[in-house]
């Protein structure tokens, strides 16, 4: 709601201006079911000339349509648009690709940015995107070490015991997602060892025991065998289309930028790789 509050100010605008967002903030009404979002921004024209102006869009809650849909009022710098006014800027503007690229703040902090060379900005946001997958490949590569170390033998079917407390963190976050993002990632975790550890000890008494004191290549074969087996089972039990859980402390922040390359990194990028690196 609020990006399509922003949307809407270079709609309301002169084309010789430019906006910064200077603050943006929300307020629900739950007695008449609507939300409000008030975005203050400074305008900077051609000439040079500043001035601080504010927008205020109020959205409908109750009904589930995209925020466009849900957009019953805007009042501007010049008063409250006419339903003529409001409905062209709904269907012609924000409904509109060339409306959705005029954000003029897609990023949180963008305006506030200090400014660097493109090729650093680029190197700076490949090493922010490689980050949390580093993270979870190292830890996936001590767990196989610990493994090995204990026990002796290569487990080939590792990624898709991981695969399982993966699938059941996320049935937990869909199960559970609400007003509590840190309960319900804490559920999650749990859940995820729970059943990890499950089907680590049934594995153990069908696969690994049995082989136990088999000599060669038979256990990293029983691995292998195990690993296509768990491929199957979680195809089968969980399906293989695709499932969206809800995204948790997933809104980008800039960090830099070259000219319009902004330099992005989310908090929960940050929270996977310091958790990794502690482990």
């Amino acid at each position: 709601m609020a990006r399509a509050c922003r949307i809407a100010i270079p709609a309301l605008e002169r084309d010789d201006t430019r906006v910064a967002i200077t603050n943006q903030s929300g307020q629900a009404s739950p007695e008449d079911e609507t939300y409000q979002v008030t975005i203050k921004y400074l305008v900077t024209r051609s000439s040079g000339e500043e001035l601080r102006r504010s927008v205020e869009c109020l959205y409908e809650t109750h009904t589930g349509f995209s925020a466009a849909d849900r957009l019953i009022q805007v009042t501007g710098f010049s008063g409250q648009l006419s339903d003529v006014r409001l409905y062209m800027l709904r269907r012609f503007w924000l409904k509109a690709r060339e409306g959705s690229l005029e954000d003029p703040e897609p990023v949180a902090g963008q305006s506030r940015a200090f400014e660097i060379g493109l090729p650093l900005a680029y190197i700076a946001q490949q090493a922010l995107n490689a980050l949390p997958l580093a993270a979870i490949y190292g830890l996936l590569a001590v767990s196989y070490s610990l493994i090995y170390g204990l026990v002796g033998r290569i487990n080939l079917a590792f990624g898709e015991m991981a695969a399982l407390g993966s699938y059941a963190a996320v049935i937990t976050l869909l199960t559970f997602a609400g007003p509590f993002p840190l309960l319900t990632a804490a559920i999650a975790i749990l859940a995820a060892v729970y059943a990890a550890a499950l089907h680590g000890a049934v594995l153990s008494r069908l696969v690994f025991l049995p082989l136990s004191r088999a000599t060669g290549q038979q256990a990293l074969v029983g691995t292998i065998g195990l690993a296509v087996f768990l491929q199957e089972y979680l195809r089968l039990t969980q399906g293989n289309e695709q499932r969206w859980s809800a995204p948790l402390f997933h809104t980008p922040m800039a960090l830099a930028r070259a000219n319009d390359f902004i330099v992005t990194v989310s908090p929960v990028v940050i929270l996977v790789s310091v958790i990794g690196l502690c482990v």
